[in-house]
């Protein structure tokens, strides 16, 4: 279970360490299932930062994508990877110098990852998305 620090949330493994992630989805703030997957990472092995940030400071800065990785998830309803966003995403971190791999799930609709709303839910998608997430951190962050 995490623990609320000053603008944010934080959570940890048993171990007391491991390599950490920043969770960062939608703009809710930290709501009910923002701490879940905060919580999810952790028991996975991870240290995880939900940040109170404001949106205006999360601005992609493209060159600091270089010798980086990305997972981006991309609904249907949203336009897949083929959205003029998820495609200046991935060519951007690219030219950068670093990669980038886009997963489209059929079907979806915005925020289909979110279990705390059911009428955007897809329990499928969503556990494929953290099959690949927790698959593509261990490889990036090991």
């Amino acid at each position: 279970m995490g623990t609320m620090i000053e603008n944010g949330y934080l959570a940890l493994p048993e171990s007391g360490s491991g390599p950490a992630v920043i969770v960062i989805q939608e703009w809710w703030g930290l709501v009910g299932h923002i701490t879940d997957v905060v919580d999810r990472f952790a028991a996975a092995g991870f240290v995880a930062f939900y940040p109170g940030a404001s949106w205006e400071r999360h601005a992609p800065q493209w060159a600091n994508f270089a010798g980086k990785a990305a997972l981006i998830h991309c609904a249907q309803a949203d336009g897949t990877s083929a959205a003029p966003g998820i495609q200046e995403a991935l060519h951007e971190i690219t030219a950068a110098g670093g990669s980038a791999k886009a997963y489209d799930y059929e079907g979806t609709q915005h925020a289909f990852f979110n279990n705390d709303r059911p009428e955007v839910y897809s329990e499928l998608a969503a556990a494929l998305a953290w099959e690949r997430t927790l698959e593509f951190f261990l490889q990036a962050l090991s």
